[in-house]
């Protein structure tokens, strides 16, 4: 009963949310008030189960946007031709319009509780919680954190050699490794495991990191593949995306600073010190982000990477495990993403959801446009 509570109202708010989006962007002062969209917003993140909305949750900024897309393909109206029609037929086909519209909208929702309730993957909402009971004590949390640490160790899809297989809201793609997997499933793994006294959790988000660094890291470079494929055994276009990277150099000091000493934290300290040497070499010097293709300067510069990997570079130098070079890339860094801010608070320069791409050329075609992630990573 509790669920389906839930599924009602994550479909509602998300409904809503998708025509108040859609009135903003494309059919002028439809709808208007900004309480209501942030109390939409705020209402199906409870739904889910977040205690924050941010992170990978760009499942419902791009189910949104898909939304806007398909629908505004058949219809443009604002608020005054849509009043001053008044042949019937036409009123009725525009009625009909908004009603797929809200339509689509709650299928996104159902889309997003089951992605959220099923595989209960969202490194923003379920890591904070389990970090906020760890710290208050409230059982309120507990079932929560229990049932989805055990999906993660009983339910989710794995790969050969038992990786952590990355799923998206739109495919499960099968046998392949995501350098994303670690800063979304496995800080929470290990964090829940401790909060649980569950040794296995944490010995497997140390083994998960021990994987991900076997398949995605190149000891030629130093850099991170955005993903591995178990079948045929290929990274996809080799391409060194700057996200996925940093995701990687955002979530290793983290993991670090949590992990006893010992051989395990070792090596990751290794490839991570490893990486973000490599990281500095490829910085713009004048606006000091890093490229979508951090190797490839004549990609465009992103700013949600620059801003996890400015986390890592000044993190890791605050706690004495990188030098003077990486503190200061990091400070030139902060000041880049900082200078990407508008007035309004939105975080340009931040490229859209990134699925796997076979050739390095896809990198370079995803479009920049505000996303939740984008928004939560430079905050």
């Amino acid at each position: 009963m509790v669920q389906h509570f839930q599924l009602i109202r994550a479909i509602v708010a998300v409904a809503v949310m998708g025509v108040l989006l859609i009135g903003r962007k494309h059919a002028g002062p439809i709808i208007k008030d900004q309480g209501l969209l942030g109390y939409a917003i705020e209402t199906s993140q409870l739904a889910c189960g977040e205690a924050r909305f941010q992170g990978e949750s760009p499942f419902l900024q791009e189910g949104v946007d898909s939304i806007v897309t398909i629908s505004f393909m058949m219809i443009s109206v604002n608020e005054n031709n849509l009043v001053e029609r008044k042949e019937s037929m036409k009123i009725r086909q525009e009625a009909s319009r908004y009603a797929m519209l809200v339509l689509g909208a709650a299928i996104l929702a159902f889309g997003l509780y089951n992605v959220h309730s099923q595989s209960h993957i969202t490194e923003g909402g379920v890591l904070g919680m389990t970090l906020l009971y760890k710290e208050t004590g409230d059982e309120t949390y507990r079932p929560i954190i229990e049932e989805w640490s055990q999906w993660v160790m009983t339910q989710m899809p794995r790969t050969q050699e038992g990786g952590l297989q990355h799923i998206t809201s739109d495919d499960v793609n099968e046998q392949q490794l995501w350098d994303d997997t670690l800063y979304m499933t496995c800080l929470f793994l290990y964090q829940a495991g401790d909060a649980l006294g569950r040794e296995d959790m944490k010995q497997e988000a140390e083994y998960q990191f021990l994987l991900h660094i076997k398949y995605l890291h190149s000891p030629k470079t130093g850099l991170w593949y955005h993903g591995y494929c178990f079948q045929g055994r290929h990274h996809f276009g080799q391409a060194y995306w700057g996200r996925g990277n940093s995701w990687f150099t955002a979530c290793a000091v983290d993991f670090a600073e949590w992990i006893p000493d010992g051989p395990v934290r070792r090596l990751i300290l290794n490839t991570w010190q490893e990486q973000c040497k490599a990281l500095l070499s490829v910085q713009d010097p004048e606006s000091g982000l890093w490229h979508t293709l951090l190797d490839q300067p004549d990609s465009y510069l992103e700013t949600s990477a620059s801003a996890a990997i400015a986390y890592g570079l000044l993190k890791g130098s605050r706690l004495g495990l990188l030098d003077e070079d990486c503190r200061a890339a990091g400070e030139k860094a902060l000041q880049g993403v900082i200078a990407q801010v508008a007035e309004d608070g939105t975080v340009q320069g931040v490229s859209y959801g990134t699925p796997m791409g076979w050739t390095q050329d896809f990198y370079r075609t995803i479009p920049i446009q505000p996303t939740a992630y984008g928004q939560g990573l430079p905050s």
